[in-house]
This record gives C-alpha cells, structure tokens and sequence, in this order.
C-alpha cells in the first residue's frame, strides 16, 4: 500500500487489485471510500486556510472474504484413498474427478465456495510422507517436488513435515490406539470361581471370618464359663452334670465351631439351634445380612464372568506388549506413526517390537488387519476413531485402553503458500457453522454394532473347577476312610492279641 499525501477533491473510491495465482490475470474489487467535509470556507487573519475533515470508509467485507474468487484457479491435489477420510473417483455426470470422504466433502465445499478447479493424484509409493535418506517419500514428497499443490488427506501433524510444509487449521481430531485379535481362550478355566472378587477382597472376607469366629468363641466362652459358675453340684458329681446339661453342651459346641457358624452364618446356611443369649443373636444376625449383600454380589458377578466371553486383550499398553516378548507391532509405513517410534521416547519400542521384522510396516489399514486376522500374536497402532467403525475393526480386534497419540488433521501447503490463510478463513467459517461437525457425523457416525452376541451357554469349561473341587474332595474322603479303616483294623487286631496275651496264661492254668 502506498500513502497519498494530498488529495484534490471532495471525495474518491479506493480499489484493490490481486492475483488469485497461476495464470490467471489481475482481478479488482472495491476497497472503500474517500470523503472530506470543509469546515470553515472564509479565510481570516487568525484562521488563513480552510479547515477540513475526511473519513476513510472500508469495504465491510473481510480481506480473504472479498478475494476468494479463485474462478480459473486450477490445483493439482494428492490424496491417498481410504474410504471415510479421503477417497476420489470419476464421476460420469459431473465429468470430472469427486473427491469423497470427509476431507473430500469438505474439499468440496471450498470448490463450491470459490469456484475453482482441480485434479488428483496419488503418491506412487502410496505413503503420507517421511524423511527417508535424505527425502521425503508420500505425499510431502509430492508437494515438495512440485508434482501437487495441496495435500487432502488426513494428514497428521508433526515437527518434521511443519518444517518443509504449511499446515491447515485443523479440520479433525483423532487418536491411534493398539488394535489386536484376542487370544483364543483355554478350554478349561482355572480361576472360574475366584474372578468375581479381587485378591483384597478375598482376603479381607477371611480376615472378616476369623475375627467373627474368634468373638463368637469368646463371647460362647463367657457364658459357658458363667453357666458353669452359676450351677452348684457337688465335685464328684460335675462330670455327669457336664455330660448332661444340655446348655453347657450348646456352649461348648458353639465354642468349638464357632468358625464353622460363622461361615454358615455369612453364607446364609441358618442355624439349626439357635442360641439364648441375645448377644449371640445380634451377632449372628449382622454376619447373616452382611452375608446376603456379599453372596447376592458374588452371585451376580458369578454369573456374568461364566456366561459371558471374555474378549480382553492381554496388554493395555505398550509396556505391557513389550513385556509379553510374543508379539510384533505393525504401523502405516512413512505415516506420523513411523516418525513417533523412531523419536527418542519410543525407541525402544521400536528396536523391540517393529524393525526386527519383515511384515510391521504396510502401505494400508487392511494389509495390517489382514495380518492381525491370521496370526494372534500380530498387533497394529489404528485410528481409534477410524478402526471402531469398520466391522472387521471393530468386532474382531479389540483396542488396549492407552491412547498412543492423539493428533489434528489439516490439509498441507507448500512452505509460504499464499493460500493458506485464505482457505483458513474458510475452515473456520465451516467450524464455526457447525458444518465440520455435521460432515464428521456424517462419516465417524457412532461405533459399528457387532451382530454376534456375547453370551454363549453355559459349558463344562466354566464350571471345571467346581467339578474337580467336587473330584479332589470325593478323593479325598475316599483316601482317609481307606487310612481310617487300616487304622481301625491295625488297633482292633492289636486289641486282640493282646486280649490273647492276657487270657493264654490263665488257659494254661486251667489246663
């Protein structure tokens, strides 16, 4: 802009001139208006000039708003298909090429919106783009090269390509998680009956059991004890009067399974002979209702642990992948993924669970799961806003619960490209109408819904342990009445001959 010193006249408009770029000629547009109002016209000794006001009226339209006629602009896209995010075809009616997908919708809006006319291409090596030997492969190497002059894709944003490209303002937020098919489940589940609860727990209701038994044999103590005291018969006497006092037999045998009533009690078994005293009562009763929430819970969870399929992964993070030493990590070669692995923070991950293998690196989402599906131990880094909605992703891979990285999608610009900040400004008149939103519902709508439920019927394999508890105590009880019946034999037979021991000499007396 240059600054007019002196203006001749009352009033004049102010017109603007650019260049949409390419071959496309001077374009102009009004700018504003000049206008200037005398205030004194006479000339006096105090006042010997004539005093006047002016005012510069702008045109109210913004700057990238007035020059976003890019009418004979032509731009040379590269894209990579993939169906939701970008995806470009023929079409017969339009005669021309479409792109689709979420960035191609919104590609085409701009398209709408200024007028202007494209091609697309795609990277002969099919990737996004890294630094590979000194250059830049994918798109970015596109871009660079001159081959294209603007990537639409969803091209996430790293340090490295922000140094030789401009980014976009973010059209999209996404997130890569690691995807991977559960492992096939062992016929015969050992821990069936101990799942519902945690380690804690279970060790807390033991802890629980035995401080109730032990009050419970205090409290049965004291009043055998005040039974005892309170009930005078004579010393030679008292071993009869134990014998058959049927209170002091209720005593002692409280105070002998005083463990056992309290199981009974917090299992909801009852009592056979309820006890007098009322403290006994109150005790049993708080175990007893304490019992019913604790057994209802394991009940419930019970339930659900052996009639549901358990599909969890056995990582959730990266440590944990790393750790199991089975499995392999595939990533999309030359993408933001195979830039994070290779950082500091990651390389370990990278020595460990990537470069040592052939078959880590792939060109595309369904070479990966196509690997995932054959080998279990074959585990890949996805979009987790992408992956969820594909019915393969979905319901035959499962996600760990860590979030590897979350990163924008904006389209990508050669260095210093003028038109970065015009198509700026129309991505946020998209954001703030709520179109981007619309546009992502339309193509990340919710998460696919699986066909096949999760509940199967019950079988031998959930309830194994019950039956070789079943087994391992009809054993054992099988071992000890065979031990007890020796025993008994062995004594009996001792009995015997010493019964015949003693009566020989008297025979041989008589004889």
């Amino acid at each position: 802009m240059e600054i007019v010193p002196e203006v001749e006249g009352g009033a004049f408009t102010l017109y603007e001139m650019w260049s949409p770029g390419g071959s496309v000629g001077l374009k102009s547009g009004l700018a504003g208006i000049w206008t200037s109002n005398s205030d004194f016209q006479g000339r006096t000794a105090s006042y010997p000039w004539t005093l006047a006001t002016a005012r510069l009226r702008l045109y109210p339209q913004a700057l990238y708003e007035r020059r976003s006629d890019l009418t004979g602009v032509h731009f040379i896209v590269t894209s990579i298909n993939d169906t939701r995010a970008q995806k470009s075809h023929f079409d017969k009616t339009l005669g021309r090429e479409v792109l689709t997908g979420y960035f191609g919708d919104v590609w085409e809006l701009f398209k709408t919106e200024m007028n202007f006319t494209y091609s697309v291409t795609t990277p002969s090596d099919g990737e996004f783009g890294s630094l590979t030997k000194g250059r830049w492969t994918g798109l970015i190497g596109d871009v660079l090269s001159g081959q294209a002059h603007v990537i639409v894709a969803q091209l996430s944003q790293t340090y490295s390509r922000a140094q030789v490209i401009d980014y976009s303002s973010v059209l999209i937020k996404f997130s890569y998680r690691i995807f991977a098919r559960p492992q096939a489940r062992s016929a015969v589940s050992w821990s069936s009956y101990t799942r519902p609860f945690s380690q804690s727990l279970w060790i807390g209701l033991g802890l629980t059991i035995v401080i109730l038994g032990v009050i419970f044999c205090c409290i049965a103590h004291w009043y055998l004890h005040q039974e005892m005291q309170n009930t005078k018969v004579l010393t030679e006497r008292r071993i009869d009067w134990l014998t058959n006092n049927g209170e002091v037999m209720k005593y002692r045998l409280w105070k002998k399974d005083s463990f056992l009533l309290m199981w009974a009690a917090f299992t909801q078994q009852g009592w056979p002979d309820p006890p007098e005293p009322d403290s006994l009562h109150i005790l049993f009763w708080i175990v007893y209702m304490m019992g019913v929430v604790v057994v209802a819970a394991y009940s419930a969870t019970l339930v659900s642990f052996l009639t549901v399929i358990d599909e969890g992964l056995p990582f959730e993070s990266l440590t944990d992948l790393k750790q199991l030493r089975t499995y392999r990590l595939g990533i999309l070669k030359g993408s933001v993924l195979e830039e994070l692995f290779q950082s500091q923070g990651f390389q370990e991950y990278w020595n460990a669970l990537i470069e040592p293998y052939s078959d880590t690196l792939a060109t595309s989402y369904d070479e990966l799961r196509s690997l995932a599906s054959r080998d279990p131990d074959f585990a890949y880094v996805g979009s987790y806003e992408i992956q969820k909605l594909d019915p393969v992703g979905a319901c035959i891979f499962h996600s760990a619960r860590q979030h590897l990285l979350f990163n924008d999608g904006a389209l990508g610009w050669p260095k210093g490209s003028p038109y970065t900040g015009i198509f700026d400004f129309h991505i946020i008149r998209l954001r703030e109408s709520g179109v981007l939103h619309k546009l992502s519902r339309k193509w990340y709508p919710e998460a696919y819904s699986c066909v096949n439920s999760p509940v199967m019927p019950l079988g031998f394999q959930q309830v194994f342990t019950a039956f070789v508890a079943l087994g391992l105590g009809a054993g054992l009880s099988i071992l000890f009445l065979s031990g007890e019946k020796m025993f008994f034999q062995k004594t009996a037979y001792n009995d015997r001959s010493q019964v015949r021991k003693e009566k020989l000499p008297q025979l041989l007396l008589k004889v």
